[in-house]
């Protein structure tokens, strides 16, 4: 299928820009100073089932996400803990994999770091200075915002209204208070990370570092990507200094995620009002976690509560025991024919690859999902589990599902099966003291268990506290569906 995103520069759906089906992403990363939160995950999930969901339509991708390692905020970091700022990035570029690994979050193909490339940096700043869009003061080199004639066509702003909510750089020799900076000059602060360069010693602006590195990794920026927030001042000055230095066009899309709000507040680190995403990974699990953060349309705010995510959590788990019931079936042949049921199979495949690839509608996705997952359950009540070829069939529809959302399933772990077969056995005897007792264990072990007439359903839930939610949702045995 062609994939058709928003365009933020012409407000308008459009096919994915691509080269003879080749898409060069660029995302902005993190300024690592601090563990990544909810509302990082939102935006680095969302291009991640954007990724899954091109692949999937064939097309070959190129995803590069920088690191911006040298800020203020890193400094800052460095002086308080008496360490380098080098070492302030690395624990918390270390601490950002460990985190999206968590939540199945695909490795970039590149994940350039500005301190590893400031000869491109400098390269970029002189070729901006050359065509007379850079000036130096004491305390720096200002790119020229008035002499470029584009400047707010992303944010679709006139310069003036800008200037009213830009959060200004200070600095008294500067020829408009919308000038940013493309080289702060080193102040003398050990903590402070500097470089030699033409104009002195100094360290790159935040901007100017992704214009350089992107074009460095993608020959054609394709689709330029990030939150909802950098697209103004960040991805406006990126667009103001890289066309002033090439001439030409620097991305051919725009992409970017609405924000996640917590108490009618933007989540974010400076107001102290996130949740980090460890925490939210070992409440709820990592698939809930990834389904709360794709309930909403990618471009629309999210808000945060704990009973949204709670639902999310809840949702998934019965997700999980529908699955399941693909993973143990009976070996009686009864059910619908397989022809029948690889129809809506198919038709389920079908559905859920159209919604991702229209402008990436998770919610319908999501509710693709949740038809497929009743339909199974129920199939599976009806017939007192599945038949073993069509549990072929829905396990399929499930992997497709889950490799374009990027969901883990769930597995029935081999170190179990014998406990589940003792109960069965004992249950069949009518010990049921002694079944019991089994089912305490592998309840222990977060070990579901869904008991039909010849056999039992058995997962390991990716939701913690599992069975305390089954017993809020239905019989503690069997999850309602």
């Amino acid at each position: 299928m062609q994939v058709r995103i928003f365009d933020t520069m012409t407000r308008a759906k459009i096919p994915v820009p691509n080269k003879e089906g080749r898409v060069g992403i660029y995302v902005c990363g993190l300024t690592v100073y601090d563990r990544p939160h909810l509302g990082h995950a939102r935006v680095f999930v969302v291009f991640d089932v954007f990724r899954r969901v091109l692949a999937k339509n064939g097309y070959s991708v190129k995803y590069v996400q920088n690191f911006t390692d040298v800020d203020d905020r890193i400094i800052a970091k460095a002086r308080e803990l008496g360490v380098s700022a080098e070492a302030v990035a690395d624990k918390y570029i270390a601490l950002y994999f460990e985190d999206m690994h968590k939540l199945n979050v695909m490795d970039a193909d590149v994940y350039p770091r500005a301190t590893q490339h400031v000869r491109e940096i400098e390269d970029l700043i002189s070729k901006i200075e050359q065509r007379g869009y850079a000036y130096k003061t004491s305390s720096g080199v200002y790119f020229r915002v008035q002499k470029f004639q584009g400047y707010g066509k992303l944010s679709h702003q006139s310069v003036e209204n800008l200037k009213k909510g830009a959060r200004i750089e200070p600095d008294p020799e500067k020829e408009d208070p919308l000038d940013f900076s493309l080289w702060k000059f080193y102040k003398g602060d050990p903590a402070e990370p500097h470089w030699e360069s033409p104009w002195g010693d100094g360290r790159p602006g935040w901007h100017i570092e992704c214009s350089a590195m992107s074009m460095k990794y993608l020959d054609e920026i394709d689709v330029h990507g990030g939150g909802e927030d950098l697209i103004f001042p960040h991805h406006e000055n990126e667009i103001a200094q890289s066309e002033s230095a090439t001439g030409r066009a620097f991305a051919l899309s725009w992409m970017h995620v609405g924000l996640l709000n917590i108490g009618g507040e933007k989540m974010s680190k400076s107001l102290k009002n996130f949740i980090t995403i460890g925490d939210a990974v070992a409440r709820w699990g990592p698939n809930s976690v990834r389904f709360f953060l794709l309930l909403a349309p990618y471009r629309s705010p999210l808000t945060y509560t704990e009973e949204l995510v709670e639902a999310a959590a809840n949702n998934w788990l019965q997700i999980e025991a529908s699955y399941a019931e693909a993973l143990c079936p009976t070996p009686a042949s009864h059910g619908p024919s397989s022809d029948e049921l690889s129809e809506r199979e198919m038709e389920f495949e079908r559905d859920l690859l159209s919604h991702l690839s229209d402008d990436l509608n998770t919610p319908m996705a999501l509710s693709d999902l949740n038809a497929w997952s009743s339909f199974v359950s129920k199939l599976a009540s009806a017939r007192d589990g599945l038949a073993v070829e069509d549990a072929k069939v829905v396990r399929k529809g499930y992997e497709f599902a889950a490799e374009l959302l990027g969901f883990t399933l769930p597995k029935a772990d081999e170190r179990h099966r014998d406990l589940v077969e003792q109960r069965f056995i004992l249950r069949q005897k009518k010990q049921f003291a002694e079944a019991d007792k089994i089912r305490q264990a592998l309840w222990n072990e977060n070990v579901i268990l869904i008991d039909h007439k010849d056999h039992t359903v058995w997962f390991k839930s990716s939701v913690p506290n599992a069975v305390r939610r089954i017993a809020k949702l239905g019989e503690p045995s069997k999850p309602k569906t």
